[in-house]
């Protein structure tokens, strides 16, 4: 059978359509994935000054807002003890203030959650490594092993820029397949930062305290 003119000439145009996106697809390059943008926390340094060991209950609901300071039980070493959270809604900014023997002031003002952007003006923050710590230290530390009520604290900052009396914790990192690795610095003794482990499994920080202003009481 012969092919007409008209629809031999529509099935060569077909042909040199279909030649043409084939050869489009073929030299079009994927598009482009925008790579992921990765950012760092946006750290809030502390002010000095924020919390005084003067203020009451009352002079904090004042100046940061009623909602903003709560009186409740709060971590202790052993149990819970009297205390009150700043900012207690918010575990980004939340800080737990651990009270006098009067029971009226601020003794100890602590960052413990892990989600926490707070820092000190000396740099340290929650997540920090041990290998960072001990460089803002300018010198080797000493902490208390880990697994009990008291593990993991910095105890002897050997003359360092971190010395300033200012409570600060550490916690052991994640472990492959969750199980400790034998020879980790556990229990009540002191160790090094520079025992070779900690290199491989490095502890970060967890905790820490703030500054406050010394009291000026005449209540």
């Amino acid at each position: 059978m012969r092919t007409s003119p008209p629809l031999r000439a529509w099935l060569v145009a077909a042909s040199l359509a279909g030649l043409w996106l084939a050869t489009a697809q073929a030299v079009t390059p994927p598009p482009k994935v925008k790579p992921v943008a990765t950012h760092a926390p946006s750290y809030q340094t502390f002010v000095a000054g924020t919390i005084s060991r003067s203020d009451t209950l009352a002079s904090l609901r004042q100046r940061l807002g009623k909602e903003q300071v709560q009186a409740t039980q709060i971590p202790g070493s052993e149990e819970d003890v009297p205390g009150w959270i700043v900012y207690p809604h918010d575990p980004q900014r939340r800080i737990y203030i651990y009270l006098d023997d009067t029971g009226k002031h601020p003794d100890m003002a602590m960052v413990l959650d892990a989600r926490s952007l707070w820092q000190r003006a000396d740099g340290v923050h929650v997540g920090m490594s041990l290998g960072e710590l001990v460089q803002r230290n300018g010198k080797m530390l000493e902490f208390s092993g880990f697994g009990w009520d008291e593990g993991g604290y910095v105890i002897d900052w050997h003359g360092g820029k971190l010395g300033v009396g200012l409570a600060v914790r550490l916690c052991e990192p994640d472990f492959p397949n969750g199980n400790q690795t034998t020879g980790y610095p556990v229990g009540e003794g002191s160790y090094s930062s520079t025992l070779p482990i900690l290199r491989r499994y490095p502890p970060k920080v967890c905790e820490f305290a703030l500054p406050t202003t010394p009291a000026e009481r005449s209540r």
